[in-house]
């Protein structure tokens, strides 16, 4: 805790702070309700799925080419205000879309001035729920009587008479309440506790058989009976009671699937919107982990922050969805928050990024390495995982288990306060287990998550699993992080940091919204869960297996080449220079261009060899931080335009002594042993 309040009193990290408060505080008061809002514009799962399918087309494309123009420029930090600005507007314009139009359900009985109740009950667009048979329901009727004379087109609005047991208001035709008999007027809400079995008539009604009961509640007062009120015999008197909760007793009826405005609007605005997403969250992740490495700071002390914001403007954004009754206030939210983020972005200091010379070529040089290729194809599984719950889960709450938006903010409060811890220990858990199983463990806890879900018969209990995002998130993207900076140079650290963010989020939500979607379509959400609940459980067997059979031997032979090439000596053993190198990658989306742990001859350097264990030294003969020029390699310094004194280590002078040789071994393989250890299974 020390380390942490030390943390808190370092100014220099305050931006840092408040923007990772900013960022993923506004995200998490709108990204988990777009598929509820969707629903809400009366969009089917099929068209859901489509949305999020077509995505990834831009934004794949889009993303990869703005964070190579990030490393080209290096001081990228005006792009980055401009497209948080960018995201903060085209989110909202996402209210001005339309809703499908849609005939209202409705299941309403009638009385009329000859009965007390009607056996018959007036359903509209209602396909009713198998659960719905002879059973009781509890359900909020709004009751309305009226009266329309001969010779009137007028109606004429009378009240309903409530009757006790014992009590005989038949004839009670005074417009005042009496003992046992209630007079209502006018519009009003009853709770209505209705047992009957009922009998498909056709035409839209139902019969309800001869067994049938029901009780009114009424101002905490229970009556049995309900009478339209007495009216003259040149009258028609006729009483509705409208369900206010049709959903309890009737199937949703799925729109039809015509590809109408709402959908083509909504594809066209949701297509900038998540490019928008995409690039503020790869930007953000480089830019963070490089002002962090500077400043030698604790990554996870900053990403805390990042939860704090979730955890506290999830559930505000629920409550008031829930008290307005619109979106609008999240959508709102969202754009104030990324505004402020925008402002407070230019505070930043980027001058420390190194441009990067050629960032196609370096792309594609990294590609190459079947380890990268290994690892996206596990982003990019993971990614679907995410993405199908980030879009669905909220869509299972509320049509499965009956969810309101409040408890559907607390699901994200819950799966973010639980990270808190995590953020804190992120790194020493990482350094602790290795890069590749702190992804396999997020594959077991996706495994247990979905199957929990599939099982879950109360939103509450849901609760429980969310707690799960310990490790499919927070973990997770620390030690994805670590092992990216770990593949990349600093030249490429943008570029690979949207590369894996669009593989994660922009590709991971909208694949896994489509394959999910049509999935729940044709199977259910408690079918789907299961399915891909077996996916991340093949997909981390595999990719264990794919370690302990080929990956880990892999390393070895690539760290014995690279230990055992004589250029790669190393000067003193200054630990706290290998521990940046080594570990402080802990940071999300964070490479590190050390050149000072490492001082050897520029002649030896060339195109075609640079070791995996020191890749984050630039092949170029170029000095990271000044013009080309033949110097040694020095100590690291990321103030711009300032070059620290050369540490020579004496492999310029023909007099290099058999003890200095022995200690330039012991320091390689020193370095090669802390280097292991963070990638160890």
């Amino acid at each position: 805790m020390d380390k942490f309040k030390k943390d808190l009193k370092r100014k220099e990290l305050i931006p840092i702070k408040l923007l990772m408060f900013l960022i993923y505080g506004g995200q998490a008061t709108l990204y988990p309700y777009f598929t509820v809002h969707l629903k809400s514009l009366n969009v089917s799962i099929q068209q859901t799925a489509i949305i999020f399918a077509v995505q990834p087309v831009i934004a794949l494309i889009v993303a990869p080419m703005v964070g190579m123009v990030a490393d080209k420029i290096g001081n990228f930090k005006l792009i980055f205000s401009f497209f948080l600005t960018f995201s903060a507007i085209t989110s909202n314009l996402l209210l001005l879309v339309p809703p499908v139009p849609q005939a209202k359900t409705s299941f309403d009985f009638k009385c009329d001035s000859q009965s007390n109740f009607t056996i018959k009950a007036v359903v509209k667009n209602c396909a009713f729920k198998p659960n719905f048979y002879n059973r009781t329901h509890n359900l909020a009727l709004k009751v309305q009587c009226e009266q329309q004379c001969e010779n009137s087109t007028a109606l004429r609005i009378l009240p309903l008479i409530l009757e006790k047991d014992g009590s005989d208001c038949y004839n009670h035709c005074v417009n005042t309440s009496k003992r046992g008999c209630e007079h209502i007027h006018g519009e009003t809400t009853l709770d209505m506790h209705l047992t009957f079995l009922f009998i498909n008539n056709g035409n839209d009604t139902v019969s309800i058989n001869d067994d049938y009961h029901y009780s009114l509640t009424y101002e905490n007062e229970t009556f049995n009976r309900a009478w339209c009120s007495c009216s003259s015999p040149d009258c028609n008197t006729k009483c509705i009671f409208l369900n206010q909760n049709s959903d309890s007793i009737c199937e949703e009826i799925q729109p039809e699937d015509t590809f109408g405005i709402t959908f083509w609007s909504y594809l066209g605005i949701r297509l900038v919107v998540t490019l928008g997403i995409g690039l503020v969250n790869g930007l953000f992740d480089s830019a963070s982990m490089t002002i962090i490495h500077d400043l030698k700071a604790d990554v996870g002390f900053q990403r805390f922050w990042s939860t704090v914001g979730m955890c506290l403007l999830a559930p505000i954004s629920g409550y008031f969805v829930d008290e307005y009754d619109t979106f609008k206030p999240c959508f709102f939210m969202y754009g104030i928050l990324y505004l402020l983020a925008a402002v407070t972005s230019l505070s930043l200091d980027l001058s420390m990024k190194i441009p990067s010379d050629n960032p196609l070529k370096n792309l594609a040089d990294l590609i190459k390495s079947p380890e990268v290729d290994l690892l996206f194809i596990q982003i990019a599984a993971l990614g679907i995982c995410w993405g199908f719950l980030e879009n669905f889960l909220f869509w299972f709450l509320e049509s499965e288990l009956g969810s309101n938006n409040l408890i559907m903010g607390l699901t994200v409060t819950v799966g973010s306060g639980t990270g808190l811890f995590m953020a804190l220990i992120a790194t020493w858990f990482t350094r602790k287990i290795g890069y590749v199983n702190v992804i396999i463990v997020a594959f077991a806890a996706y495994t247990v998550r979905f199957l929990g879900y599939a099982y879950a018969q109360d939103a509450y209990f849901c609760l429980i699993f969310e707690m799960m995002e310990n490790f499919t998130v927070t973990l997770l993207t620390v030690g994805v992080t670590m092992y990216c900076t770990e593949l990349a140079s600093m030249e490429m650290l943008t570029t690979v940091m949207t590369l894996w963010n669009g593989l994660h989020v922009i590709s991971g939500r909208a694949f896994g919204s489509l394959l999910g979607g049509f999935l729940v379509r044709n199977h259910g959400f408690r079918q789907t869960f299961r399915f891909f609940a077996y996916g991340c459980a093949g997909f981390g067997s595999f990719y264990a297996l794919m370690y302990v059979t080929w990956l880990r031997k892999w390393r070895i032979t690539h760290r014995k080449a690279s230990s055992v090439d004589p250029r790669h000596s190393s000067c003193g053993s200054d630990e706290s220079a290998m521990k940046m190198q080594a570990f402080s990658s802990f940071s999300l989306h964070c490479s590190v261009d050390s050149p000072g742990l490492l001082s050897y001859p520029l002649e030896f350097v060339d195109e075609e060899f640079r070791p995996r264990a020191f890749s984050q030294i630039p092949v170029s003969t170029r000095n990271s931080f000044s013009k080309a020029r033949a110097l040694p390699r020095h100590a690291v310094s990321f103030n711009e335009g300032k070059l620290q004194r050369p540490h020579f280590t004496g492999l310029e002078t023909a007099q290099d002594s058999t003890a200095q040789t022995r200690n330039r071994k012991i320091s390689v393989e020193k370095l090669d042993d802390k280097l292991e250890s963070v990638t160890r299974f």
